[in-house]
């Protein structure tokens, strides 16, 4: 081995080593915080459906609570597993979850680096560490290192597919293929786009030589598309077990209007989120520019019409396509946006391929703080909640206003209230109701709004603006003309708590 393979080996190694670090430093303070939302809800009844019935069944029954769709469980699997070894804690959930996070950072890296169109091996890795960078940066991104969900992992198993197939290396790319599609179904248009670009690869081929070899095509297609048998699998056997296929007979209705309607309000909504909210225009408006100024040099067209940029491409476009026509929530879209930042970097690299190092560095330096800085602004919003919000908030680090508040709430009524009769609706309810949520050291008497019968006891209300459900609580308050007793609030969050009269 050279000096010069020698030191990029060391280079690449320190490189990833900064990135490791760094995925660290973005989770560690988010070690102890308590669960939210639909992590509270799916994800960690889920989990403990599986741990308290001893792994009996991998299929989760047909609960509104716990399983409404036909998502594939099995992130809530590996944590009820992780639970049985190590204990049912918020900081074991959190070290559950961290691998996860440190695979998508690595795959972040290592496919940037991939991608960098640049003969240097220091403008390499930094082009690997300035992605790592812009998607840790991200808002939407950055709120879900502290959220159980599973969509961080998601997004590091869609990176490691597709690096894997840029590699041809078939095994793994099956096996994180897999582990991407039961994570979440909805990120087979990562293995959509895969074979997309196969089929056009050969279709192109047969244009320019009017012969096609079936047996390698269709060898292909088999290859790197093998993983969607898996998950035609799981349907068919999720409808054999439960009677139903996609979702709950009570969501059919819904689901079947999300899937066989057209919203242009829907996808307008959607892509403006993924190219425009949190920073991104500055990417939306660069990346066209730079597409101009590559097609017009015959380098930078045959830069651009390579296989490998049409399938990070593909996936960054489809993403958000995907969630115009269904039904969408702000951190759906997040193993979307590693590809749209690889992509970016990798017009930025050819556009500056002929320059030499230190020119290349100072302008990603420049473009990169204007850019991160930019990201940096949308970390919290502190919005102001006066009327019914939904969807929750967690689409930056305002969550953790709430989270606060939460805390706060529970324990005042623990402290003075231990043993009051307590009405109120998500997600309140649970954070009173559920210790092992991480705000309640005991559980206290708690009541849905939407179940009150006349005659029934009624100490106190918790209400908030933050769930639809918490109408029916509206609606109590008014009828028993009840008066604020504390309210708790935080960066215009806020948790009110009613005492009866």
């Amino acid at each position: 081995m050279n000096k010069t393979m020698k030191w990029e080996k060391l280079f690449n190694l320190f490189c990833l080593i900064l990135v490791v670090g760094g995925s660290i430093v973005f989770w560690w303070p988010t070690r102890e915080l308590p669960y939210w939302w639909d992590s509270a809800g799916f994800i960690m009844h889920g989990a403990k459906y599986y741990l308290e019935t001893n792994f009996q069944s991998f299929i989760l029954p047909s609960d509104s609570a716990i399983s409404a769709m036909a998502h594939p469980p099995l992130f809530s699997f590996l944590l009820a597993l992780t639970w049985k070894i190590f204990g049912q804690s918020l900081l074991v959930s959190h070290l559950f979850y961290l691998p996860f996070i440190l695979l998508a950072g690595i795959f972040a890296y290592l496919l940037g680096r991939k991608m960098a169109n640049a003969n240097d091996e220091s403008i390499r890795c930094l082009t690997g560490i300035l992605i790592f960078l812009f998607l840790f940066f991200s808002p939407v991104f950055l709120a879900q290192v502290g959220i159980i969900y599973p969509e961080i992992p998601v997004a590091a198993f869609a990176l490691m597919a597709i690096y894997f197939f840029f590699e041809r290396r078939a095994m793994p790319y099956f096996l994180s293929a897999s582990l991407m599609l039961f994570m979440k179904e909805v990120s087979v248009v990562v293995i959509l786009a895969v074979l997309a670009v196969i089929f056009l690869r050969h279709l192109s081929k047969f244009f320019r030589t009017r012969q096609i070899d079936f047996k390698v095509v269709g060898k292909e297609l088999i290859i790197f598309g093998s993983p969607l048998l898996l998950l035609v699998g799981w349907f068919v056997w999720h409808k054999s077990a439960t009677g139903w296929m996609f979702a709950m007979p009570y969501y059919q209705s819904r689901f079947s209007q999300n899937v066989f309607t057209l919203s242009l309000q829907s996808f307008v909504f959607v892509l403006k989120f993924f190219f425009f909210d949190q920073g991104r225009f500055l990417l939306t408006i660069i990346s066209p520019i730079l597409i101009f100024f590559l097609l017009i040099k015959k380098e930078g067209r045959k830069s651009l019409f390579r296989e490998e940029v049409f399938v990070i491409f593909l996936i960054a476009i489809l993403v958000p396509l995907l969630f115009g026509k269904l039904e969408f929530l702000n951190r759906y879209i997040i193993f979307g946006l590693p590809f749209f930042y690889i992509f970016f970097f990798f017009l930025l690299t050819s556009f500056l391929k002929s320059k030499i190092a230190g020119e290349q560095v100072t302008i990603f330096g420049i473009i990169t703080f204007i850019i991160l800085f930019s990201f940096h602004s949308s970390w919290d919003n502190h919005r102001e909640i006066k009327e019914w919000h939904f969807s929750p908030l967690e689409e930056n680090l305002e969550y953790r206003d709430v989270i606060n508040i939460g805390k706060q709430m529970v324990g005042f009524i623990e402290r003075y209230y231990p043993e009051a009769n307590i009405w109120t609706a998500f997600p309140s309810n649970y954070m009173l109701s559920q210790p092992f949520q991480g705000y309640a050291t005991k559980t206290l008497r708690v009541h849905n709004c939407k179940d009150f019968k006349a005659g029934e006891q009624v100490d106190l209300i918790v209400f908030d603006l933050l769930s639809p459900t918490q109408r029916d609580c509206l609606a109590m308050i008014k009828a028993f003309n009840f008066t604020i007793l504390l309210p708790f609030g935080q960066n215009g969050k806020w948790l009110q708590v009613y005492k009866s009269p």
